[in-house]
């Protein structure tokens, strides 16, 4: 199925439900000086009403709970085959977005006109064709810059065409200044073309009147001939990724469908491919007290945005271009080698990409992985798009030896019988649990790694803290017997003030929090003696202190991912520094055309604490 033009692609009814972090909507706005567009603005009563997860949200709340919680599909009334009539035409031909740019995948959008007049999607019959051409480069001389205007002086002193392209009147006086000597030269020599037409001779084009007597050195007319740009072919599939080559050129779409008496192309122009913005400014380790004394190992964690959530409604500041797949895909991936970590944790990775981007991608540079995805159902024509979280190692530093994965949904249906408790705990989060075995040093033996992603809606403090005690209850079962070293990472969705920090980094959480005085926590907890673990944990970065944000968006800035390690047996070396927060607002928030996701990559090194 075509999916429509863009001003029905953005609509309320194509993205992600509103309901998406909404109580983070208006936190930071007025911070960025960044208006929200009215549709973010949601009472907390309507974000109350659902008890599912975001994606689940249109499932209506009057659903059997069996329905609703072990995701058991409902029977819908099936409704006759819409009969597809003969395609005439191809009509409403447009892109999402123009102009194109440098590694960003271009999809045009359009529809069928059948033999009767009506407009339609296109259906798997429909025979339809795409042509993708090239044409010259148009760069600004000067400055690189997308040109918008060409030198008349160069063109008639016959440089190259490619040379005569500016972007601006500035442009434009500087590269005359640089030619004017040349120019003077040429046209001293050379006589200058003619362009000055006489409108009373009918069927004379421009450039061949040869009528008219021309000074050799002066400009003698108010336009040149008809520029004609050289097409080149270079694709003829339906969507398109602009290459380095294509950089400065115009993109020439002819797309047509087959009917069985002719077929009818139309065209498409883009204005010229823009080059792919710079990356983000290279970030710094900052070394800790000590210097590292033995091997070390570097541990990553990134919250990469899934594909499923990156909307233009969601992120209205952030250009579409900037949005596509294709193009934040390759931008995550640079990341990620640039820094080099040996153990990548990631999470709001989809299914559909891990297999087809993330693990051949970076099994070519020498990862493994493992990935597990959230319990919830797609809501796509790919039963695949749904997101989770993936662990990638260095197979040269680390085998993998064990592997457990936590369904936080599955824990809850053997620990709760009430259906109102159940279905607030329903929310589809699990975790991933490894064991690893360092090559390089097997004295060291083992080490755990755990990857989680904890619900995210901040009216659901409750769940979070339980997804939490869970997972820290299971690892520090699995650790016991082994006495490996633990590093956890993960994006908690809890900030440094919440009761999940303080549960973490204090290993209980205090009687009188006052999350432990609110009624949805006493009735999660209502089983549990004490929230508590013995886990030495300490966070990565309170080394140097914890950063103010991980998450910086239009809606909400703050920190929400961390990497915990026991410090009983590792140390931390060096930390990876925070982007610094005014090279983050040059384009508003993230994501953005520099930044692939709405959270920053966090990294530590860390060694044996008893190597010493």
């Amino acid at each position: 199925v075509v999916s429509p033009p863009q001003h029905v692609m953005d609509g309320p009814a194509h993205i992600q439900p509103p309901s998406v972090k909404s109580n983070r909507l208006k936190q930071g706005a007025k911070e960025l000086n960044f208006s929200l567009p009215s549709a973010h603005r949601e009472t907390k009563g309507e974000a109350k009403s659902f008890v599912l997860s975001r994606l689940d949200r249109k499932i209506s709340h009057r659903l059997p709970l069996e329905a609703m919680t072990k995701n058991v599909q409902v029977t819908k009334k099936v409704v006759p085959k819409f009969k597809v009539g003969q395609a005439v035409k191809l009509c409403k031909l447009t892109f999402h977005y123009d102009p194109p740019v440098e590694s960003c995948k271009l999809t045009p959008y359009f529809l069928i006109e059948d033999k009767d007049g009506n407009l339609r999607p296109r259906d798997k019959d429909d025979d339809v064709k795409f042509q993708w051409s090239r044409g010259q480069r148009c760069v600004c001389i000067v400055c690189g810059k997308r040109a918008t205007m060409q030198c008349m002086s160069s063109l008639k002193a016959n440089l190259k065409p490619e040379d005569t392209f500016v972007c601006s009147y500035e442009c434009m006086q500087i590269n005359f200044k640089r030619i004017k000597k040349k120019l003077d030269e040429i046209l001293a020599k050379v006589p200058t073309k003619s362009w000055d037409t006489d409108p009373s001779l009918e069927g004379v084009k421009c450039g061949l009147d040869t009528t008219k007597e021309v000074k050799a050195n002066t400009l003698s007319c108010r336009l040149p001939p008809v520029f004609k740009d050289a097409w080149e072919l270079v694709d003829t599939k339906r969507s398109y990724v602009p290459k380095k080559h294509d950089e400065g050129r115009r993109l020439k779409l002819e797309a047509s469908v087959a009917t069985s008496k002719s077929q009818i192309w139309r065209t498409l122009f883009t204005s010229p491919v823009m080059k792919a913005p710079s990356p983000p400014p290279i970030r710094r380790m900052l070394i800790s007290d000590q210097e590292p004394t033995g091997t070390t190992f570097r541990v990553a964690c990134f919250n990469v945005l899934a594909e499923i959530y990156a909307t233009g409604y969601m992120y209205p500041y952030c250009p579409l271009w900037a949005l596509e797949w294709s193009y934040r895909a390759q931008r995550i991936l640079d990341q990620l080698l640039t820094y080099r970590a040996h153990i990548i944790c990631l999470q709001e990775v989809q299914a559909n990409q891990f297999k087809s981007f993330f693990l051949p991608k970076l099994s070519a540079e020498g990862f493994d992985g493992v990935f597990k995805r959230k319990t919830r159902e797609s809501r796509s024509n790919d039963p695949d798009a749904v997101d989770g979280c993936a662990i990638f190692f260095d197979r040269k530093r680390f085998a993998l030896r064990e592997r457990h994965d936590i369904d936080f949904n599955q824990i809850a249906e053997m620990h709760f019988h009430d259906p109102q408790i159940l279905r607030r705990m329903f929310k589809g989060n699990i975790a991933q649990i490894l064991v690893l075995e360092e090559l390089s040093n097997p004295s060291r033996g083992q080490i755990c790694v755990a990857n989680t992603h904890i619900y995210w809606d901040p009216e659901f403090k409750d769940v979070k803290l339980w997804q939490t005690f869970v997972l820290l209850q299971h690892l520090q079962r699995d650790l016991q017997h082994q006495k490996l070293p633990l590093i956890l990472c993960g994006d908690f969705n809890s900030e440094t003030s919440s009761a999940v920090y303080q549960f973490l980094s204090e290993n209980a959480l205090r009687p009188d929090h006052p999350i432990m005085k609110d009624e949805n926590t006493k009735n999660v907890l209502q089983y549990e003696s004490a929230i508590e673990h013995q886990l030495p944990l300490q966070s990565a970065y309170s080394v140097i202190g914890e950063p103010k944000f991980t998450n910086y968006t239009g809606h909400y800035i703050g920190t929400l991912d961390y990497i915990w390690f026991t410090h009983d047996v590792l140390r931390v070396v060096a930390v990876l520094e925070i982007d610094d927060e005014e090279v983050l607002r040059k384009h508003t928030a993230l994501p953005s055309p520099q930044f692939p996701s709405d959270h920053l990559m966090l990294m530590s090194e860390f060694e044996w604490a008893n190597v010493r």
